[in-house]
C-alpha cells in the first residue's frame, strides 16, 4: 500500500502525480497541498473532501464554493461563511436557513455591501 505522506513529499519536490497516486492522498493532505499552491484540486477531489475542509479552504480564499459544495455545508457554517464574506449565495439558498438566521444573513448583506452577498 502506497504511503500518502511519501506521495505528498514528491509533490513538494515538484513532481507531477498520476491520477492513481493522487487517489492515495488523504483529504487532509490534498487540502494542505492545495493551500500551499502545490496542486489544484479536481472536481472529483473537491466532492470527496469533508464539508469542514471545504469550509476551511473557502475561509482561506483558496477556493470559491460551488452551489453543490455550499449545499453540503451545515446551515450554521454556511451562514458564518456568508456573513464573513467568504462565500456568496443565491437568493434561493436563503430558504434553507431558519427564519432567525435568514434575517441575520439578509441584514448583513444589506449593511455590509461587498462583505457578505446574496445574489
Amino acid at each position: 500500500m502506497p504511503n500518502p505522506s511519501l506521495i505528498a513529499m514528491r509533490v513538494l519536490e515538484g513532481e507531477t502525480l498520476s491520477d492513481e497516486e493522487r487517489s492515495w492522498l488523504t483529504p487532509g493532505l490534498l487540502a494542505q497541498l492545495a493551500i500551499g499552491g502545490y496542486l489544484s484540486l479536481t472536481d472529483h477531489e473537491r466532492q470527496t473532501l469533508p464539508a469542514s475542509l471545504l469550509a476551511n479552504l473557502a475561509i482561506g480564499s483558496h477556493i470559491t464554493l460551488t452551489r453543490s459544495e455550499r449545499d453540503r455545508l451545515p446551515e450554521n457554517l454556511l451562514a458564518q461563511l456568508v456573513i464573513g464574506g467568504k462565500t456568496e449565495i443565491e437568493a434561493g439558498e436563503l430558504d434553507r436557513f431558519s427564519e432567525a438566521v435568514r434575517t441575520i444573513v439578509e441584514q448583513v448583506s444589506t449593511t455590509k455591501s461587498g462583505t457578505a452577498s446574496v445574489d
